[in-house]
């Protein structure tokens, strides 16, 4: 006969820990694929990636104001240039011929930090990974950022720069092409 006092009393699953534990399931599950992700396209960009120097982008920059190091590579995409790197930001551009204001556009994005910015949004996602108010909200931080950048370019250009600028922006846009903006 076995007495009641030699069985161990379990805790009682409530549904507030039930609930809990596949949050923190789910949230480390969506933290590992972004961090997976990130990873991967890190390993594809520096097996693609060309470090380049020219004079004429250091110009552009001091031109603009920003005056620290950054870097520049090429890569074989056909898509618009990018900023790629958290803490320490590149350039990617598909050609080494890339228009001053679309380069200055991007070296606005590491002078703002837009890329540390997304990776704390991408954080943020990834722990409000049911909440769709959460994408809808970083997809417009995205597209204003954007916005901001090409704001803050065209507000140093006279009027036959900025009709120059705008066009570059409908050649990139109509190519229907974007890798990953600001990883």
């Amino acid at each position: 006969e076995i007495s009641a006092l030699s069985l161990p009393k379990l805790p009682a699953l409530t549904m507030k820990k039930i609930i809990s534990f596949a949050y923190i399931f789910f949230a480390l599950l969506m933290l590992l694929r972004f961090g997976i992700k990130t990873q991967k396209f890190g390993r594809k960009m520096r097996s693609m990636e060309k470090e380049i120097y020219s004079p004429r982008y250091s110009d552009y920059a001091r031109e603009s104001g920003y005056f620290k190091n950054f870097r520049i590579c090429t890569a074989s995409l056909d898509c618009s240039p990018f900023v790629y790197g958290t803490f320490k930001p590149k350039i990617i551009l598909p050609s080494e011929e890339t228009e001053k204001e679309v380069f200055i556009h991007e070296l606005t994005h590491i002078k703002r930090h837009d890329t540390l910015y997304l990776f704390f949004l991408n954080i943020i996602k990834c722990l409000h990974f049911f909440n769709p108010f959460i994408y809808f909200f970083v997809g417009e931080i995205k597209r204003y950022m954007e916005l901001s950048c090409d704001e803050s370019v065209a507000f140093a250009m006279n009027d036959e720069e900025r009709l120059a600028y705008g066009k570059s922006i409908i050649n990139y846009s109509t190519k229907g092409i974007s890798c990953a903006v600001c990883l």
